[in-house]
C-alpha cells in the first residue's frame, strides 16, 4: 500500500508546486465521454489504481490516434468550406467559426502552439464576417492560452481588449471564468507576495460571478462551489462532499471530471488521509490520459507522492515524472516543463541511489559466488584426489564383478538355451504323438475302404452268379448300367477322401485361396466337403498330376478335367507357376 505526503524542498519548488496545485483544479476542458468507475471511498485498493494506470499509459498511443482521427475530420470538414465576406452566406461563416473553435476546444490541452493557431484564426475570420460573438470568444480563449504559459499581464490585457457590453448570454459565463483562471493563477505564482491577496480578491469575485451564470445542479456548478468552499477555508470534509457531486455527474474522461478527482485528493491532502489522496491523483491521472491530455498535473504529483513515501520507489517516480515531461514537451508549454524539472532531481538522485545500490548488490553477490566458486573448486580437487585412490580399488571390485556377472549371464544363457530346447522337443513329441494318431486314423479309414471294396467286388459276383444260373442276363445288364450303385460308391469314396485330406491338411483351403485373386476366392460347401475344382487340385498336392490319372479317380474325362484346371489358372495370382505353388502348399504340419 502506497501511502503519500507532499513535502516543499526549496522556494522556487513552493511557488511552482502551489502554481500547479490550483492549475490542474482551475482546468476546464468540455468533456469527452468515456468510461472511468467512480470511486467508493469505502473500499479502497491502491495496487489496483496503479494497475489500472498502468494500463492507461500502455494504452497511450490508441487514445493519441483516436484524438488525432478527429482532429483530421475536424480540419477535413474546415478545408471543404471556403471562406466567405461579411454578408454573404452567413451560415457557413458560422460553420467554419464553429469548426475552428472546435479545432482550438481539442488542441487546448493536447497542443499548445496548434490551439493557439486556431484561436487566432477564428479571431481573423469573426472580424472579417463581422461576428462579435466569436471575436470576444476568441479573445478570451487567447487569454486562456496566454494563462496556461505563464504570461499573466499579456493575458489580462486580451481580456481587457473585450468589449463588455456586447458579453452577453454564454460569453458572460466564458468572460466570468477567463478571469478567474488569470488571476486564480496569477496568485498561485505570487504565492504570499502582497499582490497575492489583490489577486485572491479578484480570483473570488470572477468565481461568483461565473457560479451565477452556470445551471444549477450541474457537475460544472458543483465543481465551482468546491472551488468557493475550497478557497474560502471551509471544513475539507464539506469541501470534498461538494467535489463528489461534482465527480458524480462529469463525464468520463473529461478535464471536468480530472479537476474534481484532483481537487478532491488535495483536500484528503490536507486532511493528512495519504491513502484517499494517491487514489484520487490516479483517477485524475487516468481520466487524463484516456482524454488524450497533455496538459495536466496529476502525475507528476502522483510521482512525488510515491517517492516522498518510499524512497525506493524511486524507479516508478521517474518513469511517471519523464512520461509527464514527454507529454508538455509535446504540448509545448515551457511553464509545466519546467514546474517538472524542479521536481526531478531528488527523484533523479534517489534514482541514482537505487540503481547504485543495486549495481552494489549485484557486485557483491558476484564477488560471494566466485569465493564460494574458489572454495568449491578447491573441496572439488581435494575430494578428487581421495576418490582417486578409491576409484582405484572400485575398478578392481568392478572387474571381479563383471566377471561373475558375465559368468552368471552365460549361465543364464545355457539355461534359457536349455529350457527352448525343451521346449521344441516337447513339441516335436506332441507332432510325433499326433502324426501317429493320424496314421492309425487313416491307415484304419484305409482299411475301411478296402473292405468296403471288397465287400462291394463279392456282392456283385454273387449278384453276376444268381442273375446267370437264373438266365436273367437283362435283368443282369440293367443293374450293372444303372449309375445309382456307381455314384453312391463314388460320393461315399469322395466323402473319405475329402476327411482323409482335410485332416492331413487342414489349412489347405485358406493358402489355396491365397494363391487366388480377391474377388475369386474358394470355399467348401455347406456340409464340409470339397468342390470338384478342389478335390482337383487336393490330387494335384498330392503328387497326381496326369489328367487321365485324375479324370479317372473324380469320375470326369480328360477333357473336363483339362477345362477345370484351365479355368482356376485364369483365377491364379500367378498362371504361370499356379501348380507348382499348389504342390508346395501345407508343407509344415500345424501346431
Amino acid at each position: 500500500m502506497y501511502l503519500c505526503r507532499m513535502k516543499v524542498k526549496n522556494p522556487i519548488f513552493s511557488r511552482f508546486a502551489g502554481l500547479l496545485t490550483v492549475f490542474l483544479c482551475a482546468l476546464f476542458f468540455a468533456p469527452c465521454a468515456w468510461g472511468l468507475e467512480g470511486a467508493d471511498k469505502n473500499q479502497i485498493d491502491i495496487n489496483t489504481d496503479l494497475l489500472q494506470l498502468e494500463t492507461c499509459i500502455s494504452r497511450r498511443p490508441v487514445y493519441h490516434q483516436q484524438k488525432e482521427q478527429r482532429i483530421r475530420k475536424l480540419k477535413t470538414a474546415l478545408s471543404e468550406m471556403p471562406r466567405q465576406k461579411a454578408g454573404k452566406r452567413a451560415d457557413a461563416a458560422m460553420r467554419r467559426l464553429q469548426l475552428l473553435s472546435l479545432l482550438y476546444d481539442s488542441y487546448a490541452t493536447y497542443q499548445f502552439d496548434s490551439a493557439w493557431v486556431y484561436a487566432n484564426r477564428c479571431a481573423q475570420e469573426a472580424r472579417q464576417c463581422d461576428n462579435s460573438y466569436y471575436q470576444i470568444s476568441s479573445l478570451l480563449q487567447q487569454a486562456y492560452l496566454l494563462t496556461l504559459g505563464g504570461f499573466y499581464a499579456q493575458s489580462e490585457n486580451y481580456i481587457h481588449r473585450v468589449d463588455t457590453t456586447q458579453v452577453t448570454g454564454s460569453l458572460r459565463y466564458q468572460y466570468a471564468i477567463t478571469n478567474y483562471w488569470v488571476y486564480t493563477f496569477w496568485s498561485a505564482f505570487y504565492m504570499d507576495h502582497e499582490l497575492s491577496q489583490r489577486m485572491d480578491q479578484l480570483k473570488r469575485y470572477w468565481l461568483r460571478r461565473a457560479i451565477t451564470y452556470t445551471q444549477k445542479g450541474t457537475a460544472l456548478w458543483y465543481y465551482l462551489q468546491g472551488e468557493r468552499a475550497y478557497f474560502s477555508g471551509r471544513d475539507p470534509h464539506q469541501v470534498i462532499a461538494i467535489y463528489e457531486h461534482s465527480l458524480r455527474h462529469a463525464p468520463l474522461p473529461s478535464r471536468l471530471y480530472s479537476q474534481c478527482a484532483f481537487a478532491i485528493a488535495r483536500s484528503y491532502h490536507a486532511l493528512h488521509d495519504n491513502e484517499r489522496y494517491a487514489h484520487y491523483l490516479i483517477l485524475s491521472a487516468c481520466s487524463d490520459l484516456k482524454g488524450s491530455a497533455r496538459e495536466y498535473a496529476a502525475l507528476q504529483e502522483l510521482a512525488t507522492c510515491l517517492y516522498d513515501y518510499d524512497n525506493s520507489n524511486a524507479s516508478q517516480a521517474h518513469r511517471y515524472l519523464m512520461l509527464a515531461m514527454q507529454d508538455a514537451s509535446a504540448y509545448n508549454n515551457k511553464l509545466r516543463k519546467l514546474e517538472i524539472s524542479n521536481r526531478l532531481p531528488p527523484i533523479v538522485e534517489g534514482y541514482q541511489k537505487q540503481l547504485s545500490e543495486q549495481t552494489r548488490r549485484i557486485w557483491i553477490i558476484a564477488t560471494v559466488a566466485f569465493l564460494l566458486a574458489i572454495v568449491a573448486f578447491v573441496l572439488f580437487y581435494l575430494s578428487r584426489r581421495r576418490n582417486a585412490q578409491l576409484h582405484l580399488s572400485q575398478r578392481l571390485l568392478e572387474h571381479k564383478n563383471r566377471q561373475l556377472h558375465d559368468v552368471n549371464e552365460q549361465m543364464h544363457a545355457v539355461n534359457e538355451q536349455m529350457r527352448t530346447v525343451n521346449g521344441k522337443l516337447q513339441h516335436l513329441n506332441g507332432l510325433l504323438v499326433d502324426a501317429n494318431h493320424k496314421r492309425e486314423e487313416y491307415l484304419r479309414l484305409f482299411v475301411d475302404i478296402c473292405a468296403s471294396t471288397m465287400e462291394r467286388i463279392t456282392n456283385y459276383k454273387n449278384l453276376v452268379q444268381l442273375k446267370v444260373r437264373a438266365n436273367q442276363t437283362k435283368d443282369l445288364l440293367r443293374v450293372l448300367n444303372s449309375d445309382r450303385m456307381a455314384d453312391h460308391d463314388m460320393n461315399r469314396f469322395f466323402m473319405q477322401f475329402d476327411k482323409a485330406f482335410l485332416g492331413l491338411y487342414p489349412t489347405f483351403i485358406e493358402e489355396f485361396s491365397k494363391l487366388l485373386k480377391p474377388d475369386s476366392q474358394v470355399s467348401l460347401n455347406k456340409d464340409g466337403s470339397m468342390t470338384t475344382e478342389l478335390r482337383l487340385f487336393a490330387l494335384i498336392r498330392l503328387g497326381v498330376t496326369e489328367s487321365s490319372e485324375i479324370a479317372t479317380l473324380l469320375g470326369y474325362s480328360p477333357h473336363t478335367i483339362y477345362n477345370y484346371r484351365s479355368a482356376m489358372k485364369g483365377r491364379a495370382l500367378d498362371k504361370d507357376h499356379f501348380e507348382e505353388q499348389v504342390k508346395n502348399l501345407c508343407k509344415v504340419f500345424p501346431s
